[in-house]
């Protein structure tokens, strides 16, 4: 049976598009899309394809052709045109391939913001709900997830699965030993450690030359999410339930007023860098494994890696490291950590790709197959000795080739976890052991999610970015400067004089139509 294709024109998409940000339509509505009616069967591979395919790149790019595209190539009888863009011009070429019509194959869409409910409202995409439940590893991915990419009862994403977990705080457990402290579970306690880091030569070097926490403001405050989330606040544009029924976002959480004041007293006594303005995430990172700072946040899944040991230990081989768990919120309480969204942009199919109903089994064949770990693993390490050596404590190191062209370079997705997080069998059992006991803090309590997925705003649309960043160069502001705290609050009411009060009343519009389904 013949995939049905939405019929479209570029004209079409971007008049529609206007349309419906000017009436913010909420994923809720009916629509008058047709979801395909094939039915999902075997691909033979006998017939090559040509497969286009967007992504974003973080780091250096691969080779444009080698050993990697063509194992693709070969592994899936297709002819792969693969392009990786990198993260800051991502959006702006995503635009202008839409605005073409030049819509690869698959392409990665990062959230499900209005933008993507735009062009699935003018038939950009293909709907995938028929097919996903007859492939073995796409049909495993949680239901959950998969609403957070539907629109109008039609499934058009394929999300990169990612860990439950988010951020952790890590803390030198070598000096929390030398200088006989406990570990911190509120936030006083917290700021007495950062203190003792501070004052009481922790590196036992003889020098003032410590600090407690490292910061960055330059990457967002990326490095120091974990010691927020404990309380409910949120630096980026996520969003907090307010304990009225209602969200709020970021700095603007209850729970925000407290904490503004707490990181300025920090700021104030040196506890944090006076350069964090200024910091990146891996300066912030650096400061924290070479010996400056004695605590940082990360991500759970990433924070603890033999590469980051080896570092640290090349610096200090005293070196220990452990897992916060998560403090008791400001208001007393019960603090956790905040949950990831479980995934981490989705991938979807143009609807011009499905007017072959091959193609699209090819496809999504290539997307199960990257999410079945024992299969794909291997092969995107390449060729041993060629690409990559087995150490003798069971990890690999990529050879200069395997960093350029490995076949893992190129693939559209990436395994399902197992658990909560793929943790490498072949690790050393020190960060194995780690990897886990970061997991497990960063689930324990009552986690939360950002209770802003899958709802949607025209002003946050238009507006939401310009918003964070005067909130949150507002608040920067009150903490370098020591202004007082009353400032916050004539912040936030200029903040919502901006956009911010609009934003708000139509976020909790959809987001109670969400939650009423």
């Amino acid at each position: 049976m013949k995939v049905t294709k939405p019929a479209f024109t570029m004209l079409s998409i971007l008049t529609t598009a206007s349309l419906l940000a000017a009436c913010a339509s909420s994923p809720a509505d009916p629509s008058p899309t047709p979801a395909s009616t094939a039915s999902p069967k075997a691909d033979d591979m006998n017939k090559k394809y040509a497969v286009k395919a967007m992504t974003i790149l973080y780091g250096n790019p691969p080779a444009a052709s080698g050993y990697g595209i063509q194992a693709i190539n070969e592994r899936y009888n297709i002819d792969f045109q693969f392009n990786s863009v990198p993260s800051g011009d991502y959006n702006n070429k995503l635009a202008t391939a839409f605005a073409s019509g030049n819509i690869p194959d698959i392409t990665l869409i990062e959230d499900s913001t209005q933008t993507f409910y735009n062009y699935a409202e003018a038939g950009a995409f293909l709907p995938l709900e028929d097919y996903i439940k007859d492939y073995p590893n796409l049909s495993k991915i949680p239901q959950d997830v998969l609403d957070l990419m539907t629109y109008k009862g039609h499934l058009y994403g394929i999300p990169r699965i990612r860990a439950a977990s988010n951020w952790v705080l890590s803390i030198r457990k070598d000096w929390l030993d030398k200088l006989n402290l406990p570990m911190p579970t509120t936030y006083e306690e917290l700021t007495n450690v950062m203190k003792a880091f501070t004052e009481n030569d922790p590196d036992g070097n003889g020098q003032k030359d410590t600090y407690g926490m490292a910061m960055s403001y330059a990457s967002g405050f990326i490095s120091s999410v974990a010691a927020f989330t404990p309380t409910k606040v949120m630096p980026f544009q996520s969003w907090v339930e307010d304990g009225k029924g209602g969200i709020l976002p970021g700095w603007a959480a209850p729970n925000g007023r407290e904490l503004v004041k707490l990181v300025t007293d920090w700021y104030r006594e040196g506890y944090i860098s006076k350069d964090f303005v200024l910091m990146k995430s891996s300066q912030s990172e650096e400061d924290f494994l070479l010996g400056k700072a004695g605590i940082h946040g990360d991500f759970a899944f990433n924070a603890y890696s033999p590469e980051r040991l080896n570092k640290a230990r090349a610096a200090n081989p005293d070196f220990q490291w452990d897992v916060v768990p998560p403090l008791t919120a400001l208001d007393g309480t019960e603090g956790s950590y905040s949950l990831g969204s479980g995934f981490y942009g989705f991938n979807v199919l143009s609807a011009k790709a499905g007017s072959d109903e091959g193609k699209v089994h090819r496809l999504l064949q290539i997307l199960d197959d990257q999410m079945n770990a024992s299969g794909i693993v291997p092969f995107g390490d390449g060729e041993e000795g060629v690409h990559f050596t087995n150490n003798a404590d069971g990890t690999k190191s990529y050879t200069s080739l395997g960093n350029s062209e490995r076949p893992g370079l190129y693939l559209l997705t990436n395994p399902i976890p197992e658990g909560d997080f793929l943790i490498n069998p072949s690790l050393p059992d020190e960060i194995k052991q780690i990897q886990k006991k970061a997991i497990d803090t960063a689930l324990s309590g009552t986690p939360y999610k950002d209770a802003s997925l899958g709802v949607i705003s025209k002003t946050k649309i238009d507006k939401g970015e310009e918003l964070s960043k005067f909130l949150l160069d507002g608040v920067v502001n009150i903490i370098v400067n020591g202004e007082p705290i009353d400032n916050y609050d004539l912040l936030i009411e200029e903040w919502k004089t901006r956009g911010a009060d609009q934003m708000i009343q139509e976020m909790n519009e959809s987001y109670k139509a969400k939650n009423a389904k």
